[in-house]
């Protein structure tokens, strides 16, 4: 769970179970705990959580993820639906990092993270960071992922559709590519 927001937070939780619940909350790993009540509300038991602030209001899906599409391992995450296909669904998610350096002298740095998912599928799939930051092995994934479309991977090995350029295969896709 990204927590890169203040320690409070405003927020609406829709669960799997379809109960809705508002209220002030502090983030904690993967739960989320009520400053009323105390109780803990975890993540695996929720299907969007919509943050409100001061100065906008982010919807978060919880989608089920995985790295490569022959993981056997999978994560529940916080995710922003930033493009939905007739085949395709485009996730993005905010990570931060701090890197050590000289004592005192700590950097920052936020990556843009993608998923995709498709509409009959149960997970979506790291597509690597948006500008390609961070992550190895973006053409294999991509290689992995649209295997069903051979058009798409040419382009991508090929440098025609650069390996970074996450919503331009997605777009491909729609327009060209699956049932």
């Amino acid at each position: 769970m990204n927590t890169s927001y203040s320690q409070k937070i405003d927020a609406f939780i829709k669960f799997k179970d379809g109960k809705e619940l508002r209220g002030i909350f502090k983030p904690s790993g993967n739960q989320l705990e009520s400053l009323k009540n105390k109780k803990k509300y975890e993540i695996d038991n929720m299907k969007e959580i919509i943050y409100f602030s001061a100065k906008d209001t982010i919807k978060y899906n919880v989608v089920d993820t995985k790295i490569y599409t022959t993981s056997k391992r999978s994560e529940r995450k916080l995710l922003r639906k930033v493009y939905e296909g007739k085949k395709l669904i485009l996730y993005a998610i905010t990570n931060d990092y701090q890197s050590g350096g000289i004592v005192g002298m700590n950097s920052y740095v936020t990556f843009e993270g993608v998923y995709i998912q498709r509409k009959n599928e149960d997970f979506a799939f790291d597509m690597g960071y948006i500008y390609g930051v961070q992550y190895k092995g973006i053409k294999k994934r991509v290689k992995n992922f649209f295997k069903d479309c051979p058009e798409l991977v040419r382009k991508v090995k090929k440098n025609e559709i650069n390996k970074n350029e996450t919503m331009k295969m997605v777009l491909f896709y729609e327009e060209k590519c699956g049932n």
